[in-house]
C-alpha cells in the first residue's frame, strides 16, 4: 500500500524573487541576495511506495533515477493534472528575516514532462517548503548558504505529515474505486 506525505507551509517557486527577479532554482540563490515570496501558500502530497520514509534527493545532478520514476521500486510521485509525475528534493538553503529569524527552504523539483531530466524550464523549484515554519509573504529575506544537499532526507525532517485514511474511505485503484479496508 502506498504512503502519502502531505506538505503544507509550501509555496510555488514561481511566487518568489531574488533581487526583484524570477528565480531559477537549478542553482541555489546567491548568498547575501534578497529573497521574498508573495501570494498565498499551497499544499501538495507525495505518494511513496509502502514503507518509504525518505524523500529521494537529486543525487544524479538534475536527473530522476529510473527507480524513482513512476512504476520504479523507489517511485515518489505527485499528481499533476491527472498524470503521475516524479518529484524529488533537490537541496535546502537558509534565509534570514529582518528580525534575524532563520528559515530553512527545501527546494522540490517536479519532472513535468516525464523525461527523467530536471533541466527543462520550470521543473527546478516547482515547490519550496519551509520545515521550520513559513516566512511571512512580501518580506525581504537575506539568502544564506545551502545547509543540506544529500542523496535523500527524511520526509519528517522536511515537515511532512503522513496522510491517513479512515475506514470506508474510497480510493482510486487500478481496478476502480475501492474502500480502504
Amino acid at each position: 500500500m502506498a504512503v502519502f506525505y502531505q506538505y503544507s507551509n509550501a509555496v510555488l517557486g514561481s511566487q518568489t524573487t531574488v533581487n526583484g527577479n524570477p528565480v531559477n532554482y537549478n542553482l541555489a540563490p546567491t548568498v547575501g541576495a534578497t529573497w521574498q515570496w508573495s501570494g498565498t501558500d499551497t499544499t501538495f502530497t507525495v505518494e511513496e511506495n509502502d514503507g518509504a520514509i525518505y524523500f529521494n534527493g537529486d543525487a544524479t545532478n538534475e536527473q530522476v533515477g529510473t527507480n524513482e520514476q513512476p512504476g520504479g521500486v523507489w517511485q515518489q510521485i505527485i499528481d499533476v493534472g491527472g498524470t503521475d509525475r516524479s518529484i524529488i528534493w533537490d537541496y535546502t538553503f537558509e534565509l534570514t528575516g529582518p528580525d534575524n529569524t532563520v528559515y530553512t527552504v527545501g527546494v522540490i523539483d517536479v519532472d513535468l514532462n516525464s523525461d527523467g531530466d530536471l533541466q527543462d524550464a520550470g521543473e527546478d523549484g516547482v515547490y519550496l517548503i519551509f520545515p521550520d515554519g513559513q516566512p511571512p509573504p512580501d518580506t525581504p529575506m537575506v539568502v544564506g548558504p545551502i545547509v543540506n544537499n544529500a542523496n535523500f532526507i527524511l520526509h519528517e525532517d522536511l515537515g511532512a505529515t503522513v496522510v491517513c485514511f479512515t475506514a470506508r474511505t474510497r480510493i482510486d485503484t487500478p481496478v476502480g474505486p475501492r474502500r480502504i479496508e
